[in-house]
């Protein structure tokens, strides 16, 4: 065989390797499109079916969780943040890993759902309450409370808003930072008790959020989800339901 030949064939060879990763990167390219696009047209349907005219003020919406526990039993309330980013429901169970494969409506999604740490009883009745969410790559669940990072952004929204089956609750943010996992108040660290927590937050924020006096026994939420700057970190933002 003359060098020629051989050369030639080689590089043909190497032309339909890379055409084959091409072609199998695209596909799975296109794969987790579909699924992300999926996942937001669920929820998207679910919003949809769950909004209720505000009666109490007279315009604008709610939403009528009564309606989203007809469709999940799991529900614990709606959580809206970051400007309306953030916009779905938070969900329940008595296994933390249900949730993170599913979507609120029972099925298999790669997004999951937002939902309340299995010790968080009841959720946004007792001191503490833990919700978590993936950080999706297309910008969605999640993804949003990485903004928090900058003051800039926090104090353009310093608040978020969780519908319950009390009413609606309006939450002041006091701390927002990351952190490896085992290092997170009231999280990973297995802290429980709320002045604690807050201390610990307080001094762990990224910035100053100015928020004035916190109370020690008020009733918090926090926001979890990953954040790829160390290998266990997290993204967390802490509120205090306002009026505490």
């Amino acid at each position: 065989m003359k060098r020629g030949d051989r050369g030639t064939r080689i590089l043909a060879l190497l032309a339909v390797i890379i055409l084959a990763a091409i072609i199998a990167v695209t596909m799975r390219l296109v794969f987790y499109g579909q699924e992300y696009l999926s996942d937001r047209m669920s929820y998207e349907a679910l919003r949809e079916s769950v909004m209720a005219e505000d009666a109490g003020e007279g315009n604008g919406s709610t939403i009528d969780l009564n309606v989203l526990r007809q469709i999940n039993p799991d529900a614990a309330g709606w959580l809206y943040a970051c400007n309306g980013d953030i916009d779905g429901p938070v969900a329940q169970a008595f296994d933390d890993d249900f949730y993170l494969t599913h979507r609120f409506d029972g099925t298999e999604g790669k997004a999951g759902s937002f939902f309340a740490d299995k010790e968080s009883v009841p959720p946004f009745r007792c001191p503490s309450t833990v919700i978590y969410g993936h950080n999706m790559k297309d910008g969605s669940m999640f993804h949003p409370l990485l903004k928090y990072r900058d003051e800039e952004y926090f104090r353009s929204f310093p608040d978020f808003t969780v519908y319950t089956f009390e009413g609606k609750k309006d939450y002041r943010i006091f701390s927002a930072f990351f952190a490896d996992f085992d290092m997170i108040p009231g999280v990973g660290d297995g802290e429980e008790n709320s002045e604690a927590i807050i201390k610990k937050a307080r001094q762990m924020s990224l910035y100053d959020t100015d928020t004035g006096d916190i109370p020690e026994d008020g009733r918090i939420v926090i926001l979890v989800t990953c954040e790829y700057s160390g290998d266990d970190n997290r993204m967390v933002v802490y509120g205090i339901e306002a009026g505490n």
